[in-house]
């Protein structure tokens, strides 16, 4: 997961910003292998989704793995292609274009090169996925069957 920072630089006078890249859970399982054990033991105390899902991924669950390659596939979605966005033009950062969430008279929707998005006027942000979600209204699932082409998660 990528996490972007922004602050004000008292030397430079102006803001700066970095990105830091955070393991997702398949990675902090392959670097504490211990962490398996210490989620089944969490299971039997208390009833927590996360855990369960956990535990699915140290137990190298199939159904899951296609799930979350899915995932990658659909994030890796470009933002740009999802929607034609008025006003589109390439920036430092990214593009910049005008928001489709709504009535937008100037841009304020910056896409950043991580394939990120975010609008300064609506203050919606994300990633492919949460655009398709906020555009057409749709769950988690359909959003990412559709971004990959429509496949059903049998593929």
């Amino acid at each position: 997961m990528r996490i972007r920072h922004s602050y004000f630089d008292e030397e430079e006078q102006n803001i700066q910003e970095y990105c830091y890249d955070y393991p997702d859970d398949r990675e902090l399982l392959e670097i504490f292998p211990e962490g398996k054990e210490i989620i089944n033991q969490k299971l039997k105390e208390n009833d927590d989704s996360r855990l369960k899902r956990l535990s699915a991924l140290a137990d190298d669950n199939p159904h899951l793995l296609k799930w979350e390659k899915a995932v990658i596939r659909a994030k890796a979605v470009p933002i740009q292609d999802i929607v034609k966005l008025k006003r589109l033009r390439r920036t430092a950062r990214g593009y910049e274009a005008c928001c489709p969430l709504h009535d937008d008279k100037s841009p304020s929707l910056i896409i950043y090169s991580d394939n990120h998005f975010r609008c300064f006027s609506c203050q919606k942000f994300g990633d492919s996925i949460d655009l398709y979600k906020l555009l057409f209204k749709v769950d988690m699932k359909t959003a990412v069957n559709s971004l990959n082409g429509g496949m059903n998660e049998k593929n």
